[in-house]
Order: C-alpha cells, then structure tokens, then sequence
C-alpha cells in the first residue's frame, strides 16, 4: 500500500519531517517547502478516501501541533521553524517554512470540507473520453509563408548587429 511509503515521512511520535535532507540539515529550497504540499494532499486524501482518516489524521494533529510550537522563533516571536522535533523554534526560517506550517494547520480543517461532488451527487461537468484524440486541420495548419530574399537579408543584417554588439560590449569589459 503506497500509505505504508509514506509513513517514512513521519517520526516515531507522528510529526512530519523531511526524510530526505532534514537528518544532516543540508535541505534546498523545495525540500523545506515539502511537508507543506505533502501535508495539503494527505489532507486531500482523507477527503477523497475517507477510510485513511483513521491512518492519517493522527498524524496531521500530532505535526500541526509540533509546528505550532516550532513557530515561536525570530524577531516577531511567531517565525516557524523546519525541525518541528525540537518542541520550539531550531533557528532556520525562510518561506518554505511557513508555508509547511500553514499548510499543516489548514489541513486540520479538511473534515468542515463538502465533500467533493460526483456526477450524482452534483457535479455539472461533462466528461468527452475522445477528448484530445481528434485533430482538424484548422489546428494543425502547417505555415504556408514563404520565406523570401529580404527575409533572409534583415535575418542576416540583425545577425550582423548582435554579433557586432556582443564583441564590442566584450573588448569594453576587457579594457
């Protein structure tokens, strides 16, 4: 089950963390925005699936709980942290940061969701399965311009100048 995979993201206790760079601290920018969009489609996940609530929610409280304590850092006492096992702020911040936490909080509100519709419980969306399948030629048109002896000179003449701008503005920074 693709659940038992996902559950290498979450520590002992239940709190989220970035497996993959959070252990040495070397994470980039997209791994410290991670368990931000992971949390946002576990949260997804419950809603579409409702039997992996049971699996999941536990898990979002306990991470939104440990990121909320983790946002107590920073000159204005509420800036978020990355490590969320700490219990308080570990002194890195960034954009990344607070959007984990967010994130993580919103999904606390997934259940006051509606749920999604279907085609019988609402849903006004007509499905074609051709679609995309079919070409007309008015999509498909292939260019039917000519490419003339003047086309080809001023072609060549913005050549010529670029290429002039481009060794002088070099010979500049030499000299």
């Amino acid at each position: 089950m693709l659940w038992n995979r996902a559950e290498v993201f979450f520590n002992d206790q239940g709190i989220m963390y970035e497996a993959a760079c959070q252990p040495t601290g070397r994470c980039n920018t997209d791994q410290r925005s991670f368990k931000g969009i992971f949390s946002r489609f576990l949260g997804l996940t419950m809603l579409m699936v409702p039997s992996m609530s049971d699996l999941v929610w536990p898990k979002i409280q306990a991470s939104a709980q440990a990121a909320a304590l983790s946002c107590s850092g920073g000159f204005d006492g509420h800036t978020c942290g990355l490590n969320w096992f700490t219990g308080n702020w570990d002194g890195v911040f960034g954009l990344g940061e607070q959007i984990c936490a967010l994130d993580t909080f919103n999904t606390l509100l997934i259940h006051t969701m509606p749920e999604p519709l279907s085609q019988t419980t609402g849903a006004t969306s007509q499905g074609d399965p051709s679609a995309g399948t079919n070409s007309s030629s008015t999509n498909l048109t292939p260019n039917t311009l000519t490419i003339t002896t003047s086309d080809k000179a001023g072609a060549g003449v913005l050549t010529a100048v670029v290429l002039i701008l481009l060794l002088a503005s070099s010979w500049w920074m030499l000299v």
